[in-house]
């Protein structure tokens, strides 16, 4: 929007405590931080003595709503308002259902809280969405966005929804639910209709147009995502809390699904690193997948809380792996390397019979044996003869 500098805006300046029902845009400090800029809006809005007819004013030299020029605006906020839903969905690990999409809130509402959270002044993110279950309000599932998408959604949230809502209320358009839903109609709906986006208008926009990227409703995409992380960074997948696989969490499922398939899984490889919350550890996902994406390099630290060993990590452990394994072989002392065919297709045979390799060599040799006299190590040798 012309005139408007939002660059001095840092992320790290908005103050949150995630545990409280109070909304960050409900906080006077951040209030203080964000209306400087909601003047600007304002005042961009509204045509100036020189500005010409063709301008982007919303308001004339009058201060009376152009009926026209203002659906021109609130238009390009709606679209403004699908791109940010299809890029958060498309970067943050297993997307939520599209039903929970438009009911995300960045203001408690009724019984529900705020879904918009800010941790330690870097990491936004959206979390504990609506739950199916009648016995159960929300999961405790969560997402971190993409840096520059979390300082753009707080940006729009705190400085331009309210502008809009003014503009809506000169309209006669009811905002009630605009003061607590994020992803809302822009346009006047019809009588007792929700403003907040339903599931049709959630899948449509990930669906895009032909050519999007990844271009598929979100029943389509959890599966998809689903499948990324567990090929490409099966470490992230470790049990959250001694219980679920954090993707599991992240997907809003319990061990009765995964346990029945649901979700196809392979055997996951336990996480040797620093042990954190289930929220930290689904916030991780998305954090390294974001990396994996391209967005954030893959050295970008922007939350200490992102267990992250991508593909990268896996290869290099391959790599050392097979290192080791060319020299036992070269070298002796797996007795490959050395005699005929048929001696190195035995020797191949008893190896993967005793499988050293996964124990090591005494102890293997020692679990093979049956005699239940005490071993002397020194006597077991595995050196050619």
């Amino acid at each position: 929007m012309p005139g408007i500098d939002i660059s001095t805006l840092h992320l790290s300046q908005v103050v949150d405590d995630p545990g409280s029902p109070v909304s960050l845009f409900d906080r006077p400090e951040n209030k203080a931080i964000f209306e400087p800029y909601i003047h600007q809006v304002r005042q961009a809005l509204r045509q100036g003595p020189h500005d010409k007819s063709d301008g982007s004013f919303v308001y004339n030299s009058a201060g009376k709503i152009v009926k026209k020029r203002a659906q021109v605006f609130l238009a390009r906020s709606e679209v403004f308002l699908g791109k940010a839903l299809v890029h958060f969905c498309k970067t943050i690990g297993v997307p939520p259902r599209a039903w929970q999409i438009g009911e995300f809130l960045f203001r408690a509402a009724g019984q529900y809280d705020r879904n918009v959270r800010l941790l330690n002044g870097i990491t936004a993110y959206i979390g504990n969405p609506k739950a199916k279950q009648k016995d159960l309000l929300v999961y405790n599932s969560f997402w971190a966005l993409v840096p520059y998408l979390g300082l753009i959604f707080i940006i729009y949230l705190g400085v331009y929804r309210p502008v809009e809502i003014e503009v809506l209320d000169d309209l006669d358009i009811p905002t009630e639910e605009h003061k607590h839903y994020i992803f809302v109609h822009m346009t006047k709906q019809k009588t007792l209709s929700s403003y907040a986006y339903s599931p049709t208008k959630s899948n449509s926009l990930l669906k895009g147009v032909e050519d999007s990227v990844i271009p598929f409703e979100a029943r389509a995409l959890r599966h998809i995502f689903t499948a990324i992380i567990e090929q490409q960074f099966p470490p992230l997948d470790v049990p959250a809390d001694n219980s679920e696989s954090v993707v599991s969490s992240q997907g809003q499922h319990d061990l009765r699904v995964t346990k029945k398939g649901w979700y196809a899984r392979d055997q996951i490889q336990r996480s040797t690193g620093l042990s954190v919350g289930s929220r930290n550890r689904q916030l991780g996902i998305g954090q390294t997948l974001q990396a994996w994406l391209g967005f954030v390099p893959a050295s970008y630290e922007y939350s200490y809380y992102g267990n992250r060993r991508n593909v990268a990590n896996i290869e290099e452990n391959k790599r050392y792996a097979l290192d080791l394994a060319r020299s036992l072989i070269l070298q002796g002392d797996y007795c490959v390397a050395d005699g005929d065919q048929s001696t190195r297709k035995s020797r191949v045979a008893e190896l993967m019979t005793l499988k050293p390799f996964l124990t090591g060599r005494k102890v293997s040799d020692i679990l093979a044996t049956n005699s239940k006299a005490p071993i002397d190590p020194s006597a077991i040798d595995c050196r050619c003869p």
